[in-house]
């Protein structure tokens, strides 16, 4: 279990990564959302 958690949570990382990267337009709207209130 172990070597196997260790050899996926690199990929865990570059998904989150690359999610991350695609999610700024919904940062962005979420920002504006919270400046609004």
């Amino acid at each position: 279990v172990l070597t196997r958690s260790i050899a996926i949570i690199p990929t865990l990382l570059v998904a989150v990564f690359q999610d991350v990267e695609h999610l700024t337009g919904m940062n962005d709207f979420l920002n504006v959302l919270q400046s609004l209130q």
